[in-house]
């Protein structure tokens, strides 16, 4: 399976390590025009051939797949131009606007890169969705907002959900888990979250889907605190906090007083504890990286698809235009 990677910044050696352990030939590499980055990483990982820029690659179809890690909106321009039947995974989302997207939905041959759905931890969570085992998710996203700071003017500028709005490029992870986990779900509300000075400082979300009754999302804006996820059931709780840790508790431990300690303390019991970190990649890169692979060769895999992305877009975009 000879695969193209077109795209060579720093998140490039960690993808390109992943699908060649996976099984991938690593066939051929481009960039920007006449990339040094390019001639580096086909050096460094015996990347068979590099192309001079990726109009030339794509033109040239010497590959079975494709992998692109180019900024968002020139990975959309990319795809809308080459053929339906190529594999393609493509760095997340792809673009910052549903009706961009929308325009792909018709090419299911490709898939988007959001490697947490490979977390060990939140497919054991899954686990436990699918066998209808919880009845609360609550999920924090301290997101970093600049806009906040700006002046109002600024809320009118071209890119401004690019430049300035993060929700699109970060939260967005946190949505596709979402979507992931609980499939298909229904906003039932989005509420402001305001400061002491009536300032809008972040937002709560309430949604429902037919695996999970409640899902709550809060986002108090460049708060000091971590991406998270709580999944409760009827005796335990699991945690993703970071979302790269998994923590299930299940009962509290009683410490009675001592001299030391001269208060009662309640402490939850830890039942298992797993941090998704590699020597020498990104977290859930290479089990994507397999993912993908299986996916080229016919098989049936987690990985997100045009549709999964859309529905986290247009949460996105529904979050933009209410704040």
């Amino acid at each position: 399976m000879k695969l193209g990677i077109i795209g060579c910044g720093k998140i490039a050696s960690y993808h390109i390590l992943s699908m060649k352990n996976a099984g991938f030939k690593l066939h051929s590499i481009s960039g920007t025009n006449n990339s040094r980055n390019a001639i580096y990483l086909k050096k460094k990982y015996n990347i068979a051939k590099v192309f001079n820029n990726t109009e030339s690659h794509i033109s040239s179809k010497e590959y079975d797949a494709l992998l692109f890690l180019t900024p968002q909106e020139i990975t959309y321009n990319y795809l809308s131009d080459i053929k339906s039947s190529v594999k393609i995974l493509a760095e997340k989302p792809i673009t910052f606007y549903s009706s961009k997207l929308k325009k792909l939905r018709g090419n299911r041959n490709i898939r988007v890169a959001f490697n947490r759905r490979q977390y060990q931890g939140i497919n054991y969570i899954k686990s436990k969705i699918d066998k209808k085992n919880i009845f609360l998710i609550e999920v924090s996203i301290p997101e970093s907002i600049k806009f906040l700071n700006e002046k109002k003017k600024d809320l009118n500028h071209d890119n401004f959900r690019e430049i300035y709005f993060n929700v699109f490029y970060n939260s967005i992870h946190l949505f596709d888990l979402i979507k992931y986990l609980v499939g298909s779900y229904t906003v039932i509300s989005i509420e402001h979250i305001k400061n002491k000075s009536s300032q809008l400082a972040g937002y709560s979300i309430n949604i429902k889907s037919k695996k999970v009754e409640n899902i709550k999302i809060y986002s108090v804006f460049n708060s000091s605190n971590n991406f998270s996820i709580n999944a409760y059931s009827n005796k335990s709780r699991y945690v993703m906090c970071p979302i790269e840790l998994f923590t299930e508790y299940s009962g509290i431990r009683v410490i009675q007083p001592s001299l030391k300690y001269p208060l009662r303390r309640y402490e939850p019991i830890i039942v298992k504890k797993k941090l998704e970190l590699l020597k020498n990649n990104k977290p859930g890169f290479d089990k994507q990286a397999k993912a993908f692979f299986d996916f080229c060769n016919k098989k049936k895999t987690n990985l997100a698809t045009i549709e999964d992305t859309l529905e986290s877009i247009l949460l996105a975009e529904r979050i933009f235009e209410y704040l």
